[in-house]
């Protein structure tokens, strides 16, 4: 009887393991994290809603978690200690000494949720979720960005997230996803500002989110964004060194306040399309205009309740000034009758009262730490698309600290998540010394 042998070794072959590179890994493994970001902030009611079926974590571990939160945190940790076990666990020493500073910061808020949990304090969990659980993605985004540029994963987003931003916007599309979009703009402006004339269209159809929804938080966030960005701008060029007059930063004056002719035309156009809705919306939701039954005109308070809530939160805290009371602390405040408050719309406020002097001291100290340090990091980057991207990504990282002054940025997981993406992606950016040191 014969046999074929090559029959039969083709039958029995014995496949060899496909070796994946740790960049492609890590290249696989952002890339999907992001388009879940920005599903997640596209359709956040859908997503939030969850909370209520049985598709939820809430009856697992207390609280609802978004599918980004669920990759980031718990798979992105579990790939990180295979991969690190892979390598002995070693981890580059850069990574460390760029994101000391946070890590310090997520300490203090976790010591003081400790300290909240202990006192009694029924929110201390909700707000540790909100300020601390989301940075338990930062370890494995971290060492990822070390494989891979993060910003390029990002910049392939731009085109596709703008347009479906503006189609969404015609519905009602939440703060989270136009917070995502300032993003967007950010990277238009300063592509506009260092390289592109014809960023200009990209920036404009970037901004047109904002006018239709013309919500004031993120209106008012989207204008810091692009102030932001041209600072950035005139502090990252090179031939432009600090804030001596040179030609770019006439350049920069001449497109800022063209920008801004451009945006109040568009804004007068939009409103006289649609019958005058913006004046209707500047008056009802930034003036707080009302009418009463006897069709009197007043104004309420145009800070929606926050400077009461504000003036009760520092009277609180003068009597426990250096610690605080704890994460999730409540206040009594007058505003339209009297409530208890555990958000106080500011993250500065509520840091003050519930950690106290130490704590803020400590907190905001680390902050400011990281962010001169990262500025020089993304300074010394040759590579101007690369420092673009860096730039928005910093432009991003502002925004939300600008909108923590006046609302609660990290109540969002999308957008939150986005956050600590860019803040991890900073961190990885390696100045000329430490490849020296790290090689």
């Amino acid at each position: 009887m014969n046999i074929n042998l090559r029959a039969v070794d083709s039958l029995f072959l014995v496949r060899r393991p496909v070796a994946l590179s740790y960049s492609a890994i890590a290249s696989a493994f952002i890339g999907t994290g992001i388009l879940l970001i920005f599903v997640e902030a596209l359709f956040f009611d859908y997503f939030s809603g969850l909370a209520n079926s049985s598709f939820t974590t809430r009856r697992i571990i207390g609280f609802h978690l978004f599918p980004s939160e669920l990759w980031f945190i718990f798979l992105g940790n579990f790939m990180l200690f295979l991969m690190l076990g892979n390598r002995g666990f070693v981890v580059p020493r850069y990574l460390f000494v760029n994101s000391r500073p946070i890590f310090l910061v997520l300490g203090v808020y976790s010591l003081w949720f400790v300290y909240g949990s202990l006192a009694g304090n029924s929110w201390a969990l909700q707000e540790f979720r909100e300020v601390v659980f989301t940075a338990l993605s930062l370890p494995p985004i971290l060492y990822f960005a070390s494989y891979m540029n993060v910003g390029i994963a990002l910049r392939r987003t731009v085109l596709p997230g703008m347009v479906l931003l503006l189609a969404m916007s015609i519905f009602n599309l939440h703060n989270s996803a136009l917070m995502i979009g300032t993003f967007f703009a950010s990277f238009w402006a300063l592509r506009l500002l260092f390289s592109n004339p014809l960023a200009i269209v990209g920036l404009g159809f970037a901004s047109l989110p904002f006018l239709i929804k013309f919500s004031k938080p993120t209106i008012v966030m989207f204008a810091f964004c692009i102030m932001v960005s041209f600072l950035l701008a005139g502090h990252l060029n090179r031939n432009s060194v600090n804030w001596i007059f040179s030609k770019f930063k006439l350049k920069i004056v001449l497109v800022g306040l063209s920008i801004l002719l451009a945006l109040l035309a568009l804004v007068a156009v939009i409103n006289a399309w649609t019958g005058g809705a913006i004046e209707e919306i500047i008056r009802w939701y930034f003036l707080k205009e009302r009418l009463t039954a006897s069709g009197e005109t007043i104004y309420a308070d145009v800070s929606g309740g926050r400077f009461a809530i504000w003036r009760a939160a520092i009277e609180s805290w003068v009597e426990r000034p250096i610690l605080g009371y704890g994460l999730g602390a409540e206040v009594q405040a007058y505003s339209s009758g009297w409530v208890n408050k555990v958000q106080f719309h500011s993250y500065l406020i509520q840091g003050l009262h519930n950690t106290g002097l130490l704590g803020l001291a400590t907190i905001v100290g680390g902050w400011s730490i990281w962010l001169l340090r990262t500025l020089r990091r993304v300074a010394l980057v040759s590579d101007v698309h690369d420092k673009i991207l860096l730039a928005a990504m910093l432009a991003y990282v502002f925004g939300i600290f600008f909108f923590g002054l006046y609302g609660h940025s990290l109540s969002y997981p999308p957008s939150a998540q986005l956050f600590w993406l860019c803040v991890g992606a900073l961190c990885a950016v390696r100045a000329p010394r430490q490849y020296r040191v790290s090689a």
